[in-house]
This record gives structure tokens, sequence and C-alpha cells, in this order.
């Protein structure tokens, strides 16, 4: 794993202990860390998943 990584994964990872103590929205902190490569991915999945891989999930009536 590259360094930009390992830093991108401690950033993510404070950002959602911003959002678990109620400090923020998960909207809020991550407009505010700068992610990239693997991270930045993962962090779009957790605000709208399937976006990242190209799909929009279904909703059922």
């Amino acid at each position: 794993m590259r360094q930009e990584d390992r830093v991108s994964y401690v950033m993510l990872f404070c950002a959602l202990l911003l959002v678990k103590n109620s400090r923020a929205t998960l909207e809020q902190s991550m407009s505010v860390v700068p992610l990239s490569g693997r991270a930045k991915h993962l962090a779009g999945e957790m605000i709208c998943p399937g976006s990242a891989l190209g799909t929009s999930p279904t909703v059922s009536s």
C-alpha cells in the first residue's frame, strides 16, 4: 500500500469519528477531507452506494 493511500485512510477514519460523535454530518466531513485513490472511492461508496461502480441503486415498488 502506498504512503498516500495510508494517509487518506487515516483521514477518512478521523472524518468518520467526527460523524460518529455527532460533530458533523457525513457530507460535511467528506467535503473537508482531502482523499485520494482507494479511500476516495470508499468515501464515495459510503455517501452514495452503487455510484462508484457506475450503477444506480434500485428502488422496489
